[in-house]
């Protein structure tokens, strides 16, 4: 009983210093990676993964950040790729700027900005041939459930 408590609890602690950002010796140790754009619930299907004692990182899928996609193909097994339908994504960005009090005319809620991200993260995912969960509409406990299905954990 203890060892599953110290399990969960490392890999909670993983998943929160692997959040959102491309550190190689992370993605080494990671049981699960998730790549997506903002809004995809990477970070809270992240903890609920770890949770259950998943070690578990999340990338940022943005156009202006530069992957390494070869080195990345080396992760295949263990990464899954979220999406999400577009006009949820626009919904969930317009409550994200209000509720961080950003400017409403924020470039980050913008209809063209979410359809070159979700283009730019539909390439990415094609290249690297990784299984892909859409999470619209999706509870965590749902997203973790096919999550762990298609890396088959």
């Amino acid at each position: 009983m203890k060892l599953d408590y110290l399990k969960k609890i490392k890999a909670m602690e993983f998943s929160v210093e692997a959040d959102d950002r491309i550190n190689w010796d992370k993605l080494d140790k990671a049981d699960i990676v998730l790549l997506g754009v903002s809004c995809t619930a990477k970070t809270p299907l992240s903890l609920y993964l770890g949770y259950r004692g998943y070690k578990t990182s999340n990338l940022p899928l943005v156009p202006e950040l530069s992957l390494d996609l070869d080195r990345l193909s080396l992760y295949q097994g263990k990464m899954v790729g979220l999406t999400i339908e577009q006009n949820h994504l626009k919904k969930s960005r317009k409550r994200k700027v209000n509720d961080l009090s950003l400017p409403i005319n924020s470039k980050y809620s913008q209809a063209e900005r979410i359809a070159e991200e979700i283009e730019y993260a539909k390439k990415v995912l094609v290249s690297l041939d990784i299984p892909v969960v859409d999470v619209t509409e999706k509870s965590i406990e749902r997203l973790a459930i096919e999550v762990l299905k298609v890396v088959d954990l």
